[in-house]
């Protein structure tokens, strides 16, 4: 179970796998952001059921999309570090399997939480101001505009802003190499010591 000097090459199947498809889809989106000016993160991204926006695909989509370099480097470091040693460990299918269910999970969670701020909304929200923020508060974001009202701008970024990113199924990873190697210890590298 001896990493070091492995490298990417070295890495498990399913870990290098996701990495790579993770790396795709932020170039793609870039490129389609600058060659098409679509923007991928918004139509990939998963948004609440209730928006506009929402497409079933998006429960899957939304966990190879990134918000930016940062955010992808983040996840795929925890990835690259902790997932090829339960591969490792678990095999390429019961990896795959758990990783997959970790970032579906994440997303049933996340969708729950918006649903309970969307019923809160509805109940004090007027028939007048939800029309407004269907009509509009699409249009309005892409402008860089939010309603002044507190509860229409509540209601405009709960179903216009995707949810995107890989961490649900990252922080799964790290929760099981927690539990599988609870002694190990790990070494945090500060940017003076490199």
């Amino acid at each position: 179970m001896n990493g070091f000097g492995r490298g990417f090459m070295g890495l498990p199947p399913v870990v290098k796998n996701i990495i790579l498809i993770n790396v795709i889809m932020l170039l793609a989106d870039f490129t389609a952001k600058s060659v098409f000016g679509k923007d991928l993160t918004m139509i990939l991204g998963l948004y609440y059921p209730k928006s506009e926006h929402f497409m079933p695909i998006q429960v899957v989509t939304h966990m190879f999309m990134h918000g930016g370099f940062l955010h992808l480097f983040f996840n795929m470091f925890a990835l690259f570090m902790f997932g090829g040693i339960l591969e490792n460990v678990w095999g390429p299918k019961r990896f795959f399997i758990y990783y997959m269910v970790c970032g579906l999970g994440a997303a049933m969670v996340h969708e729950s939480v918006i649903a309970f701020q969307y019923s809160k909304i509805m109940n004090i929200i007027s028939p007048e101001q939800l029309q407004l923020v269907i009509d509009d508060g699409a249009s309005y974001l892409n402008q860089g505009k939010v309603f002044s009202d507190e509860t229409m701008k509540n209601l405009q970024l709960l179903l216009n802003v995707p949810t995107v990113g890989a961490s649900g199924a990252v922080f799964g990873i790290l929760l099981a190499f927690g539990v599988l190697f609870p002694n190990t210890q790990l070494m945090l590298l500060s940017p003076q010591y490199l």
